[in-house]
């Protein structure tokens, strides 16, 4: 019986080489030259923070705390992704993305806070 880590483990690798074969057959090719060092430390920033570290806080709030809690990040990662596309980007955030946002936030909280039923 694989472990969660591990199982995770092999459906990344799966989809990764999944990806390869599709861009293979697709025709995609790298230009290895223009990747520059930038490139490379945010792939390794996203290996490190966004598949390890971000997996095994996911998988150790699953085994310790509700299943809402565990994927509350799913709704507030968009909103944290129109923050900073603001804050860095310069993007245009208007009232209705503000109230939409403030809708998500809202509803997260409520069901973060709620306790157990039956």
């Amino acid at each position: 019986r694989l472990s969660v880590m591990r199982n995770s483990a092999l459906i990344m690798f799966a989809g990764g080489v999944q990806a390869l074969l599709a861009g293979w057959l697709f025709g995609e090719r790298v230009n290895w030259p223009a990747v520059t060092p930038v490139s490379w430390t945010a792939l390794a920033a996203l290996i490190l923070l966004g598949a390890i570290v971000a997996y095994t806080c996911y998988f150790w709030l699953l085994m310790n705390t509700r299943t809402a809690v565990a994927v509350s990040y799913e709704y507030v990662n968009p909103v944290i992704g129109v923050f900073l596309g603001w804050l860095m980007a310069g993007e245009q955030v208007d009232r209705v993305v503000i109230l939409a946002c403030c809708a998500v936030v809202g509803s997260v909280f409520f069901v973060v806070s709620g306790g157990r039923r039956g």
